[in-house]
């Protein structure tokens, strides 16, 4: 959650620091955002070991701030490794593929 309120609000960063290398942005919201809090979420896939880093920049004035609650860090289990689709192994002739579902693969194409 994030709250980001007043005319010189300048922006909040997120970035991924990992153990060599350089940073690289992740997330940015710039500007007021309302005398509100606001639900925000960073997905980030990483085999190397890494830092989280959260920058709040300041504006020109006193006149705006940045605040933070309940960040939670979440190990979520792997995306699957999408299947490939196995080669073409019938030919149609002409106008035999509608484009909508190849279900017997002969087209090797979905809608």
């Amino acid at each position: 959650w994030y709250h980001m309120y007043g005319s010189t609000i300048n922006k909040l960063n997120v970035y991924m620091k990992p153990r060599k290398g350089s940073m690289t942005s992740l997330w940015t919201k710039s500007g007021e955002q309302g005398n509100r809090w606001i639900k925000a979420s960073v997905n980030l896939v990483s085999s190397v070991s890494y830092q989280i880093v959260i920058e709040a920049v300041a504006g020109t004035s006193f006149t705006g701030d940045i605040a933070l609650d309940d960040i939670t860090l979440t190990n979520c289990p792997p995306a699957p490794t999408p299947t490939p689709t196995p080669p073409c192994s019938q030919s149609l002739g002409p106008g035999d593929c509608d484009f909508e579902q190849d279900s017997c693969r002969c087209c090797c194409w979905q809608n």
